[in-house]
């Protein structure tokens, strides 16, 4: 699947557009990956060097945040491959090193009431118990609002095991979470969260 290939929603812009728009989303998604934050910075920088590079490429891409999010993904997985000084990598059953981070964000911490530790500790460790991979897809698909075709090419996955993949950690969380969701007045109550991303660190 080519980087450019993915479905558009959006017109074709230029790199320096690119750039404003997309390079803050970028870097916050290097860190979900990884604490290096000079890598992560190498990383974004080289991804719009190369558009710079190729000028008509930036007037031509389908669609930008996905083509973007591709590129920078693959080079900051390459260079944390080639890294022996890395300490943070996790070998999925993919062949991919990397970890992926995300929690309950102050948003989430002030709708969850605040007195009430024990829901929001339950809540952490229900999704620190998700894999890298089954992190990454949630975040991509209800924080960044991507859609399934673009969050599997990001990921370098079939859209069908990416349906399963997050249906599969849905019901996990579900499950984790069941002791609290019945202290609520709707069961989709934190399901909601996740949809509109509180639960996601920012």
């Amino acid at each position: 699947m080519g980087d450019q290939n993915i479905t558009s929603h959006e017109p074709p812009q230029n790199w320096e557009q690119l750039y404003i728009e997309y390079a803050s989303l970028l870097y916050n998604y290097g860190c979900k990956i990884t604490s290096q934050k000079s890598l992560i910075e190498d990383c974004v920088h080289d991804v719009f060097v190369n558009l710079l590079k190729a000028p008509q490429c930036a007037t031509t891409i389908n669609n930008p945040k996905a083509y973007l999010f591709k590129s920078f993904r693959r080079l900051l997985i390459n260079k944390l491959k080639t890294d022996t000084r890395s300490q943070e990598l996790v070998l999925d059953r993919g062949g991919e090193a990397y970890q992926f981070n995300i929690e309950l964000s102050s948003e989430a911490y002030r709708i969850i009431e605040e007195n009430n530790d024990e829901q929001r500790k339950k809540i952490a460790e229900a999704i620190r118990q998700l894999s890298p991979r089954q992190k990454e897809a949630i975040y991509l698909k209800f924080y960044e609002n991507q859609s399934y075709e673009e969050v599997a090419g990001i990921m370098k996955i079939e859209k069908s095991a990416l349906y399963s993949m997050i249906y599969k950690s849905l019901a996990q969380l579900r499950r984790a979470l069941s002791p609290i969701l019945s202290t609520k007045t709707s069961a989709g109550y934190y399901f909601s969260l996740f949809a509109s991303g509180l639960l996601l660190l920012v």
